[in-house]
């Protein structure tokens, strides 16, 4: 009886565990708020991100790391194809994030999707949604789908978890079941509670 090396997902494929090395395991390499590339007065130069996060990379390569979980999510500012080209400059594994919250930084589509009368998502469409985004590939916005997510991260509203957080909460843990994926949620008022909603 063979007994199979667990892998995490990188964003250029599966990696055996033990060859993770050093793992940085909760880092936003990019954070962008949603919205703010259509701001006039927000200059994002491609060129220099990369250029800026190679170089932390390449120092956290240097000083012996091997992995960086980027926990953004989805609307923080991804970019699988820039975590692409970083991870395959540096060295660096990169294990990018799907997830999304809180319930105040979520899109007016995930709150109130086409349903009659208007509701927010139910924990059983976030956790398609975060699942798809780990067994077909993270979504690159009316693109494609690239590598698979390695992580769910999510977050709930600071003063306590809303209804929508607790859906989201839900849909996350149903997800990291279903696909084998750890869950990373920053917690709002009650964390044990909050806890308890993910166990």
């Amino acid at each position: 009886m063979s007994v199979s090396t667990p892998t995490v997902n990188t964003v250029l494929g599966p990696v055996a565990a033990d060859e993770l090395g050093v793992v940085a395991v909760h880092e936003a390499l990019l954070s962008v708020l949603p919205g703010a590339q259509y701001a006039y007065d927000v200059a994002i130069d491609r060129a220099e991100v990369f250029a800026r996060l190679k170089a932390g990379l390449t120092g956290f390569r240097e000083a012996g790391g091997g992995t960086v979980v980027d926990a953004t999510g989805q609307f923080h500012g991804r970019d699988p194809k820039l975590l692409e080209a970083l991870s395959r400059s540096t060295g660096v594994h990169i294990v990018a994030s799907t997830g999304q919250g809180p319930e105040e930084l979520l899109g007016g589509y995930f709150l109130t999707p086409q349903t009659d009368p208007p509701t927010p998502w139910p924990a059983e469409k976030w956790a398609d949604l975060f699942g798809r985004e780990i067994t077909e590939g993270m979504v690159v916005p009316r693109v494609e789908r690239r590598a698979p997510a390695g992580l769910i991260a999510t977050a709930v509203t600071r003063s306590g978890a809303t209804a929508t957080d607790t859906e989201l909460l839900r849909g996350a843990a149903r997800a990291a079941l279903a696909t084998g994926v750890a869950v990373s949620f920053r917690h709002g008022g009650d964390a044990l509670a909050e806890l308890d909603v993910v166990l």
